[in-house]
This record gives structure tokens, C-alpha cells and sequence, in this order.
């Protein structure tokens, strides 16, 4: 885990049951080659910002939440419902007061 340590009885990135937690597992649908850095999920996780997670080029597919945790391959998104998504690193994040930019501009 690279940011701040998860007590055993919070959410984790093992195996876990979605009736249990409320977790949604998001599968990714993309091929993006970006990858978002520890220093920027870090900043967005400190500041508690609300961010953008692009995932294909339809809108009304765009995670919406803040960063709660990340490992090597996967973000931990508390969205505006207040379910918690498991989403991989490798699509876009941007905050949510930017115009949103599609996988097509990057």
C-alpha cells in the first residue's frame, strides 16, 4: 500500500464480499497507456478534492468521488453515493471543476 495504512476492519484491496463493504469492483475497458502518479493520488487524497475518473469517451461513464487509497495497479474511489469503486490506474484522473478531456485529447 503506498498511502496512508489501512486498519485491518477498513476497506482493502484483498479479497473482500461486495454485500459486506458496499464495494463496486469497475472493470477496465480501456487501453490508456497513462498511468496516474503516487505524488498526484497523494495530493488528491491529502486535499480531499473531488475528481474526474474518464474511463471511455462517454460522460455519463466518468467515475465521479476522492481518492481514499491506491497499490500498484488499482485506485480506491469513494464516490458521491458513498460507495466505494475499485478502479485501475491506467485511466485518466482529473479534478472534477476541469472541463472534462477524453481519452481522444490526451
Amino acid at each position: 500500500m503506498i498511502c496512508k495504512q489501512l486498519d485491518p476492519d477498513d476497506y482493502t484491496f484483498g479479497s473482500f464480499s461486495r454485500l459486506d463493504y458496499g464495494i463496486d469492483v469497475l472493470e477496465r475497458k480501456g487501453d490508456f497507456s497513462l498511468m496516474i502518479s503516487d505524488e498526484q493520488l497523494d495530493a488528491y487524497r491529502i486535499s480531499g478534492e473531488k475528481i474526474r475518473v474518464v474511463r471511455d469517451g462517454l460522460e455519463s461513464n466518468d467515475v465521479k468521488g476522492i481518492v481514499l487509497a491506491w497499490d500498484e495497479s488499482q485506485v480506491m474511489i469513494r464516490r458521491l453515493n458513498k460507495r466505494v469503486v475499485k478502479l485501475d490506474r491506467n485511466y485518466i484522473y482529473q479534478p472534477f471543476a476541469e472541463p472534462r478531456q477524453g481519452p481522444e485529447n490526451i
